[in-house]
């Protein structure tokens, strides 16, 4: 179980935002693809060929000019040498991950946006959004809004690690096949779509479905300092595997010696925690991949929407449970504010912006 830090978080309501590799510079890299979709040839002209974004590397021909490769396009990092306290060497490993919606927690918020639309309707607001009329702005009705709870962040102090989705789109809604009940063949709930009947007899139907997207939530680190944090294993079981504990995240004991051994009782530091008053979150969609640089505070993965995401992982790691991923939860006060995110909200804020041209 991660140590619990002692202090309560700042209470804070983070608005998600893009993810670009501008954005998402001080904690790692985002990789995407540079190149337009409509480019269906490799370009005859590579160095004239403009690109929209930045690559770490020079793009060169391959496979016989069929290609184009840039390589390296995201760091790879093994800082285990000479570097974690217990000395055993890395070995680069490749995992999948697959990832299930979060459950999110609904709670009261001003509906600001279905206000300001009935504002206008009403005739009492101005196309810039000021009172007519002397009259006073009325209450603004409240609704349940989605937020995600933050609630524990990791950390991998000694290797980078990737995150590449698969099956993802990075359109907001695909096509995809929807099969009927097989005994009675009804079409009922399946939504609208072209049927078709393949070889075998049976019928296959294309839906639009809307595509997951997953939170990308990171933390600066507070390099140099320390914060105490209970722990659930008892202080016999806590060993120091290195003459030089600083290079742990979590060291030796804290707890009140009349109570030593108790579960309750036992502290630990935990070093370089994360800076939660800056903690930031990203909404990432397919065709983007994200590499969390070293010592990199971030959430579990956090996928949204109507299934799961598989993703391949890419970091190195050598066995050692608390120099391959070192934990730090804390209590409730940190939500990921996801309204915003809401297909609705968006078409109430469009119509808004019509109606206030009229």
């Amino acid at each position: 179980m991660a140590p619990t830090l002692v202090s309560s978080p700042p209470t804070l309501r983070i608005t998600p935002e893009p993810l670009t590799p501008q954005s998402f510079a001080p904690f790692g890299t985002v990789i995407t693809t540079p190149f337009p979709r409509d480019l269906l040839g490799a370009p005859n002209n590579l160095p004239a060929l403009k690109l929209p974004h930045r690559v770490p590397a020079t793009p060169v021909y391959a496979n016989q000019g069929s290609a184009v490769k840039i390589s390296p396009i995201a760091p790879l990092a093994n800082g285990y040498e000479n570097a974690c306290p217990s000395g055993k060497a890395a070995q680069a490993r490749l995992s999948m991950f697959a990832c299930f919606p979060r459950k999110l927690r609904r709670e009261k918020q001003t509906g600001h946006r279905q206000s300001a639309v009935n504002d206008i309707l009403n005739g009492k607001v101005h196309s810039e959004g000021g009172e007519q009329d002397g009259e006073g702005a009325e209450e603004e009705p409240d609704f349940d809004g989605p937020v995600f709870d933050v609630r524990i962040l990791e950390r991998h102090p000694y290797t980078t690690q990737t995150f590449i989705p698969l099956d993802l789109s990075s359109q907001k809604r695909v096509l995809r096949d929807r099969v009927p009940d097989k005994k009675s063949h009804d079409w009922k709930g399946y939504g609208e779509g072209d049927v078709g009947i393949t070889l075998d007899g049976t019928a296959e139907q294309d839906e639009e479905q809307e595509e997951p997207i997953y939170l990308v939530i990171v933390a600066p680190t507070l390099k140099g300092q320390s914060a105490a944090a209970t722990s659930a294993t008892t202080s016999k079981d806590t060993a120091v595997s290195s003459s030089d504990p600083t290079t742990m995240s979590t060291i030796g004991t804290l707890s009140d010696p009349v109570n030593e051994g108790t579960v309750d009782s036992n502290r630990v530091l935990i070093r370089d925690p994360p800076d939660l008053e800056n903690l930031r979150a990203f909404i990432a969609r397919g065709g983007q991949a994200v590499t969390y640089g070293p010592g990199t505070w971030h959430a579990p993965m956090v996928v949204l929407g109507p299934r799961r995401v598989d993703f391949v992982v890419v970091q190195y790691v050598n066995g050692v449970e608390d120099e391959d991923c070192q934990e730090a939860a804390f209590k409730d006060g940190i939500v990921v504010d996801l309204k915003s995110l809401s297909e609705e909200e968006d078409e109430f804020w469009d119509d808004l912006k019509k109606l206030s041209k009229l």
